[in-house]
């Protein structure tokens, strides 16, 4: 395998009828030409539904629409990244369950403890203004991952130990939280390095 410059730091799926609108936020984007989005029913069995092409800039926002859906139940997406040389690799699996969510919910993040970065799931039964912070033991501010309006579905989201500003944080207990205007969650986190 070989370490392509691109870091997904978020990742969101709205779930409409049966369409999935996809959204990838992702940094760091050099030497890549295309992007593969493909799509599983089992994660074993990727067929190639979509092939985007790269800015090569320091961020970059993907979106597409999956109009052909084809069963109701989990569906699994995942990007491969495609280098200049031709060199490729993939990300994570992503899987989005097709009926949309029916409350607010913040899951345990994985994996937890961690060391380099942690998965951030959280669901939305309908659109809304949503915050995602995370902060230390304290109650300081550490980062804001995510405050904006937010479609209903699953959304994930990737923290990299890093504060607002870049810098790294130390090993120790952080919370992240979850806010709406009518809802709020907290769940603990350990950083170990």
């Amino acid at each position: 395998n070989i370490t392509t410059p691109v870091e997904i730091i978020a990742f969101s799926a709205h779930v409409k009828d049966q369409s999935v609108e996809l959204t990838w936020k992702c940094e760091y984007i050099s030497d890549i030409f295309r992007i593969q989005i493909q799509r599983s029913t089992n994660n074993d069995d990727y067929e190639v539904i979509a092939t985007l092409a790269v800015d090569n800039n320091m961020h970059q926002t993907f979106r597409y629409t999956d109009e052909n859906v084809p069963h109701n139940g989990s569906i699994f997406y995942r990007l491969k990244m495609i280098s200049l040389d031709g060199s490729s690799e993939y990300s994570q699996a992503y899987q989005v369950h097709l009926q949309a969510p029916n409350q607010i919910r913040l899951y345990n993040n994985f994996p937890n403890p961690f060391n380099n970065s942690t998965r951030i799931r959280f669901d939305l039964p309908s659109d809304m203004n949503t915050v995602i912070t995370i902060t230390d033991l304290k109650g300081n501010l550490v980062n804001t991952l995510y405050e904006e309006l937010a479609v209903s579905g699953t959304h994930e989201l990737v923290w990299d130990g890093l504060t607002d500003r870049g810098r790294t944080v130390s090993s120790g207990i952080y919370f992240v939280s979850l806010k709406t205007k009518s809802y709020s969650a907290i769940q603990k986190i350990n950083l170990i390095k």
